[in-house]
């Protein structure tokens, strides 16, 4: 167990600027099990690796927007929430988040004029290229898309059930 527990943590701990830990295949691999009888037993070993890390302040997440698995502290996400990772910004956290919005409409490829939309300023194109800038998203024309590197930053899980509360609440009664 020790030996697969530093492969888990050279695999989860591996970072670029947009993409952090590995694929369950590439620990499948690396641990050299099965993909289709390895999963179940992929789960069991990242929550004991998990388990095992909680008493050193981390834990092990997934990013769902690149299905990879990796190693956080546990006031990572709460530290961000503190300090502005925008530099005093609030303008490029509401077009991130005008983005986000969009990319439940549209998937992967965001027309840049549906962000203006809902952004309702004259211009969100020099937003978006500081975001780009700071790999949070890619230009590509008209279009751009969400990179992985929100989903290492942001609870994604509790943004979406935020935002389903949210409009729930200032959804009318059917009743």
């Amino acid at each position: 167990m020790t030996n697969e527990f530093s492969v888990l943590m050279y695999l989860l701990t591996r970072a670029s600027n947009t993409e952090k830990g590995a694929s369950e295949g590439e620990i499948l691999d690396a641990l050299h099990m099965p993909e289709k009888l390895g999963k179940a037993e992929l789960q069991k070993k990242l929550e004991a690796f998990d388990t095992y890390l909680q008493p050193l302040g981390m834990h092990v997440r997934s990013n769902p927007l690149d299905d990879h698995w990796f190693v956080a502290f546990r006031d990572e996400i709460t530290d961000l929430a503190d300090i502005n990772p925008f530099g005093g910004k609030p303008r490029l956290a509401a077009t991130l988040l005008a983005t986000i919005i969009c990319a439940f409409k549209f998937g992967k490829q965001i027309p840049v004029e549906a962000i203006h939309e809902i952004r309702q300023k004259k211009s969100v194109e020099q937003d978006l290229k500081e975001l780009q800038r700071l790999h949070y998203l890619e230009l590509t024309g008209s279009t751009a898309s969400l990179t992985p590197l929100i989903g290492y930053q942001l609870d994604l899980l509790a943004l979406f059930e935020g935002i389903s509360a949210r409009m729930a609440e200032n959804a009318p009664n059917l009743e």
